[in-house]
């Protein structure tokens, strides 16, 4: 799907470059990049997923603790 970002009136170009970082960074388009340009072992995915799943897990038992 692609991004459009529309300068506004009032708005800088940094202002419509920012909106357009932030777009990206929710569609996660650096990560599917970079993973169809490097390859990675099935071990380090296995792993990668393995330190997502910690943090999220650490998170959640931060938040059930208050």
């Amino acid at each position: 799907m692609p991004i459009v970002i529309k300068l506004k009136k009032g708005k800088s170009k940094d202002d419509v470059i920012g909106a357009f970082r932030r777009a990206c960074m929710e569609e996660e388009i650096k990560e599917k990049v970079e993973s169809k340009v490097a390859f990675e072992k099935p071990s380090q995915k296995r792993y990668r997923k393995k330190q997502i799943k910690d943090k999220l897990n650490q998170k959640a038992r931060r938040k059930a603790a208050r």
